[in-house]
């Protein structure tokens, strides 16, 4: 029994090995077999990713192609993309180069593909052929005026060659003339070699006089300059007082004190409309004497007799009297005063320019404004000898940070100074505007009295009420004479 169970153990054993072994060879076999499904299943995955690679690569293929045949647009950083880059395909790299060489026939913007291509060749051929026909039509212009060019230069080129043949003939006759001329020249040669001989002596002597003569003749210049100086400055300072003294005097009033007669007429060069200021006769310069009347030329009635009426007097109690004397600086015998302006002429203190209105105040006064640089730096005129005043009116003001003011205030500075310059040099008198502005008070108030912020209280000044007044110094009796100064005493010396 006991023998039995170890046979029994023993195949128990056996089978358990044999079933190890079985289960042993089974599984190295299944190992086996997955590795070698794993490995199939790796290289699968890569296949797989290398055929999704490819598909990715031709659609990508596909779609520059469809591109380039005008499926969709193709962005101007595609195509720049296709001219700097380069794949690993060498065929479609020598598609894509070919299309960037087709394409850059085409200068348009966008619309960079094949079927467009076709319509933009049509269109430059239509343009070429546009202008393929326009330059037939210049060339046949051309030839026409080449035609008509043709037959003017051979036209001109026969006339040339006829005055060819007539300049000849002339020229054969003016070498006759010549040959003439020159054995005339040898003859007259000869004799001036003779006379060229007698007159350097003759020069020598001369010259030896001449230097003696020149020694004496620089002295004498130098004289003559000195008194030339002279006679200038005295000629400059008598140009100057001419306008600072007493110009005429009153001759007759008539009774009522508004008609005067004048020394002044015709041959003082004395015009109607002229005014003067009227100052007492013990008055001898009149820089700063103020007028006590002023009197309007009406009428010239002989060559040192004038009528005139009196337009202003401020004061009745001091009125026109014979021998009063009359003055203006905007008048001179002979001739009309002239004036010049410079700057800014501001009158009522605004800023603005006033010359218009200024100019108008010297043509009342009987004077012309012949220079000027006005406030933007534009010069008229000149001046001349003629010019009796400059005067200098405002300077412009430097505005910070304007550069374009700063320029044109500048140049406004640089034209007045030129003439300022200019003025002195002719010795012409400069007075500020408040002068001339005196001046034409002096002869009508109502002229340039300024308002607002440009007035002055010595434009208002308060009556005087003290004392009676000038009156007459000579016979009352003769202001009550009804009878004008007769046209035969217009030559009573002034």
């Amino acid at each position: 029994m006991a023998a039995r169970d170890d046979s029994v153990i023993r195949g128990s054993l056996i089978t358990c090995i044999i079933v190890l072994v079985l289960s042993l060879v089974g599984n190295f076999f299944m190992w086996q077999w997955g590795d070698a499904a794993s490995q199939e299943k790796t290289k699968a995955n890569a296949s797989l990713q290398n055929a999704q690679n490819q598909v990715r690569t031709q659609d990508s293929k596909i779609q520059v192609m469809e591109r380039m045949l005008g499926v969709g647009q193709m962005t101007d950083a595609e195509f720049a993309q296709m001219l700097t880059s380069a794949g690993g395909d060498d065929k479609m790299n020598l598609i894509e180069q070919q299309f960037a060489q087709d394409m850059s026939l085409m200068n348009e913007d966008g619309k960079k593909n094949y079927h467009e291509l076709p319509s933009f060749l049509m269109r430059t051929i239509r343009d070429k052929s546009a202008l393929l026909a326009a330059a037939e039509q210049q060339i046949a212009r051309l030839g026409k005026e080449k035609d008509a060019i043709l037959e003017r230069e051979t036209a001109r080129a026969d006339k040339a060659e006829k005055d060819k043949d007539e300049l000849n003939t002339q020229l054969q006759k003016t070498m006759a003339d010549l040959a003439k001329a020159r054995e005339d020249h040898n003859l007259k040669q000869q004799q001036m070699q003779d006379l060229l001989t007698k007159s350097q002596q003759q020069i020598t002597a001369i010259t030896t006089s001449a230097a003696r003569e020149k020694t004496q003749l620089v002295k004498q210049s130098t004289q003559l300059q000195t008194t030339i100086d002279d006679q200038k400055n005295t000629i400059e300072t008598l140009r100057n007082d001419e306008f600072e003294t007493p110009q005429g005097r009153v001759v007759h009033v008539m009774p009522g004190g508004n008609v005067v007669f004048v020394n002044l007429g015709s041959a003082d060069g004395l015009i109607t409309g002229v005014t003067f200021g009227v100052i007492d006769q013990d008055e001898v310069r009149v820089t700063n004497v103020e007028p006590k009347a002023n009197l309007e030329v009406t009428a010239i009635l002989g060559s040192h007799l004038a009528q005139a009426r009196v337009v202003h007097n401020p004061d009745l109690r001091n009125p026109v009297i014979e021998d009063d004397k009359i003055y203006t600086p905007f008048w001179a015998p002979g001739r009309r005063v002239e004036i010049a302006l410079a700057g800014l002429m501001d009158l009522d203190g605004d800023g603005n320019d006033d010359s218009d209105r200024i100019k108008a105040m010297i043509k009342s006064a009987g004077a012309i404004v012949s220079a000027q640089v006005d406030a933007r730096g534009t010069e008229t005129g000149e001046l001349t000898f003629d010019t009796r005043f400059l005067v200098l009116g405002t300077n412009p003001e430097f505005s910070e940070g304007d550069p374009d003011a700063q320029a044109g205030n500048a140049s406004v500075l640089a034209a007045v100074g030129k003439l300022k310059a200019r003025a002195k040099q002719l010795g012409i008198t400069t007075i500020s505007l408040n002068k001339l502005l005196g001046y034409l008070r002096s002869l009508d108030q109502d002229l340039v009295i300024p308002l607002g912020t440009a007035s002055r209280a010595e434009d208002f000044p308060p009556l005087n009420s003290e004392g009676l007044g000038k009156r007459s110094p000579g016979n009352v009796s003769a202001l009550y004479d009804r009878n004008a100064p007769n046209r035969e005493n217009s030559g009573e010396d002034k």
